[in-house]
């Protein structure tokens, strides 16, 4: 993980020997320098082999779940066993790669299902590093940008300037009960505690929640934070935007955990089908998938039509 962490590549792997637990060999992902075989399972298998090493009798461990190639030269190589930290749904859901099946789904049928697999080791960690250098490889963040140049000058340093997985900005919310609030966001957004602050007494004063690709942050009120909850204001005016390939399946499972439906799905003029629900903490959320790209045109028009019946609906002044 180290190796991984210095270099600024998360993609890495070991072989580790079943013996005495030793790791025998360590190598990146390099296939950015032109060799797309170049995975990093691939690389420590073929420095194992160069060293002479017995294959069998070493376990590969790697930071992400293996592509079918890696897979398939696993079993080619004699390897007994795969242990990996971040599961292929969860670098799919970053945008990371498009192999969203599992190593399991891979190594069936006859001469394929000898490897014995252990995924999610060390997961928290693996993932917050996905997540951070996939935020660095988002438009705005890319390597040359003020932000890309950052992430290069914390990498010499072994420091980064922002914690792991986050991105520029990440919303904080207050509520009365972030207990509730985080079982919520598990149930109806498939959110993961990726981080828990708890004193003796029960009070939740920090806690983060992966959401998709996102980090979320949650606290209870405390004088100390100064956040307020919607409810003691009567409302908010900040809404959260989640996109999903699943619109409806999303909404009813918030529901079903206890969100307020404000409106039912629909299409939008920006391209988006779309509903707005409130969740038990009071904080509203727009569930959305993008359907179709539209123009400027249609965007101003479908403005001025809001705009427009807005306006037909305001009390009139006296």
């Amino acid at each position: 993980m180290g190796r991984a962490e210095a270099a600024g590549v998360p993609f890495a792997a070991a072989l580790v020997d079943t013996r005495d637990h030793t790791v025998a060999a360590v190598a990146l992902n390099t296939a950015a320098a032109g060799d797309p075989t170049a995975h990093a399972e691939l690389n420590v298998i073929r420095e194992g082999a160069a060293r002479g090493l017995d294959l069998s009798r070493h376990l590969l461990v790697s930071t992400a779940e293996s592509c079918p190639m890696c897979a398939a030269a696993a079993v080619w190589a004699n390897v007994p066993a795969i242990a990996f930290g971040s599961a292929a749904s969860t670098l799919d859901a970053l945008g990371i790669r498009g192999f969203p099946q599992g190593v399991r789904e891979v190594l069936t049928g006859p001469g394929l299902d000898q490897i014995d697999v252990t995924g999610k080791v060390r997961e928290e960690l693996c993932d917050r590093l996905f997540a951070q250098w996939a935020a660095a490889r988002a438009p705005g963040t890319a390597a040359g940008t003020a932000a890309g140049v950052a992430d290069a000058q914390a990498a010499s340093r072994g420091v980064a300037w922002r914690p792991p997985g986050f991105r520029s900005v990440t919303p904080y919310l207050a509520a009365e009960d972030s207990t509730a609030a985080l079982a919520f966001y598990e149930a109806a957004f498939g959110a993961r505690v990726i981080d828990l602050v708890r004193t003796a007494d029960g009070t939740v004063t920090h806690a983060e929640v992966l959401i998709g690709d996102s980090i979320v942050q949650i606290h209870d009120v405390l004088p100390v934070m100064r956040g307020r909850t919607p409810r003691s204001l009567g409302g908010t005016s900040v809404t959260l935007t989640l996109y999903t390939d699943d619109l409806d399946g999303v909404l009813q499972r918030a529901l079903a955990a206890g969100a307020a439906l404000d409106s039912a799905p629909r299409q939008s003029y920006w391209g988006d089908r779309y509903a707005r629900v409130t969740d038990p903490a009071g904080h509203g959320w727009t569930l959305a998938t993008r359907l179709r790209t539209t123009s400027r045109a249609e965007q101003l028009h479908g403005a001025e039509g809001v705009v427009a019946e807005a306006g037909r609906h305001a009390p009139r002044q006296s």
